[in-house]
């Protein structure tokens, strides 16, 4: 039986992908080991990647962290998701990131901050990596943003 190297879960030897935290699974996973990250069930992100950007903030990019060469494959699988949803024509890409002011699920000002903080962290990811995102894209991820922004400076007053 294998282990999950982020949460610990115990896996059945024909799975890839761990069924409670999603994390890729590998042939030396093999054995529980605890994550100091507190953060389980962190969506496209692993733990060790969640770890790194904590202490990045803190202490800025460095490239010789684990941390660093984990959140590469992280941030590539999902800005290939951004991407997809910001070639789609009939969809404009603001619509989709900064929708939700009347939404219910989004009318928690946690919420909308986690969003921005997932903004931040794709421009992070791209500083770090040096990616040079199609223009159209970032610039619809800067006018989400300022939308955001715009939006809980609003709820604040």
């Amino acid at each position: 039986m294998q282990y999950c190297t982020e949460c610990g879960t115990e896996i059945h030897e024909t799975h890839y992908y761990c069924g409670q935290c999603g994390t890729r699974l590998t042939e030396e996973d093999s054995a529980p080991t605890n994550t100091t990250s507190g953060a389980v069930g962190t969506g496209f992100l692993s733990g060790k990647s969640m770890e790194y950007l904590s202490e990045a903030v803190d202490t800025g990019i460095d490239e010789d962290q684990p941390g660093h060469a984990a959140l590469n494959p992280d941030m590539a699988a999902a800005l290939q998701d951004f991407a997809v949803i910001g070639s789609i024509d009939d969809i404009h890409l603001l619509e989709v990131l900064a929708s939700g002011v009347e939404d219910e699920y989004f009318n928690e000002k946690e919420t909308r901050l986690m969003l921005l903080g997932l903004f931040r962290l794709v421009r992070l990811y791209d500083q770090s990596f040096s990616t040079e995102w199609e223009a159209e894209l970032s610039d619809n991820l800067n006018e989400a943003m300022e939308g955001a922004k715009e939006s809980l400076e609003d709820e604040s007053d």
